[in-house]
């Protein structure tokens, strides 16, 4: 799917792979495009596993794309936050992902190790669905990315120089204000993201400039991965209506 595969290393390609099935499935699960039978499709993806993919090509690509350039742009530090949306384009959800190893090592991981986090992941959040459904229904989603790099030399405007492609690079004031806004708007001028009401990814026009901090949102923390230098800590940020 990626035109810049050829420059990835195979571990590389897989850690996209792997992140892109779960992001697919998250989706599916939460049904953020409905209806989910005929939009969803059982795919293998590293050979052997399996994800629900959604059919929506854009969509797919979308995500895919978001993933990749992430990976480009942090190579071995890549945080990555997965966001649900409300028909308001207010976040319900925030599925987040840090993770860190050593970009330069040959076959540090391989594909067994990337199919096994995947199948662990996986079963984990299985054991979450049920509170993650316990709110408003999704309507939409967007992939965020920051790294340390980015967060020790933003420049404090998310509108400037901070985008590449689809993903939205913020420090860290900004990223608490885009990703639990109460108002209206979007995740960041220019930030892609995909709206269940449509076929099509879509870009976000606005950002609240203001957050609720009187809010205890609650999170859940995922099983920490950890293989051969590779280390995954993952976890789920739920609003207070979902405890």
């Amino acid at each position: 799917m990626s035109t810049h595969a050829h420059a990835l290393s195979t571990d590389a390609t897989h850690l996209i792979d792997m992140l892109d099935g779960v992001v697919h499935e998250i989706l599916y699960n939460l049904e953020v495009y409905r209806p989910v039978k005929n939009i969803f499709k059982p795919q293998r993806i590293m050979g052997a596993v399996v994800a629900n993919k959604c059919k929506i090509k854009s969509v797919a690509q979308y995500i895919y794309t978001s993933i990749e350039r992430a990976y480009t742009c942090s190579k071995s530090r890549l945080h990555l936050v997965l966001v649900i949306l409300n028909e308001q384009q207010s976040v319900l959800l925030r599925f987040s992902f840090n993770i860190s190893f050593d970009s330069n090592a040959n076959e540090q991981v391989g594909e067994e190790g990337f199919k096994t986090m995947f199948q662990r992941l996986t079963a984990s959040l299985k054991m979450h669905w049920a509170e993650c459904r316990d709110g408003e229904d999704p309507h939409g989603f967007q992939i965020l990315f920051y790294s340390d790099k980015e967060l020790a030399h933003s420049t404090g405007s998310h509108s400037n120089a901070l985008l590449e492609n689809d993903i939205v690079k913020v420090n860290t004031e900004e990223r608490l204000k885009l990703e639990f806004n109460d108002g209206g708007g979007g995740l960041g001028d220019g930030g892609g993201g995909a709206s269940s009401s449509s076929s099509s990814s879509s870009s976000s026009s606005s950002s609240s400039e203001t957050s609720d901090t009187n809010k205890v949102y609650v999170h859940r923390p995922l099983p920490t991965q950890n293989y051969r230098g590779f280390r995954m800590i993952s976890g789920i940020t739920l609003p207070p209506a979902s405890r």
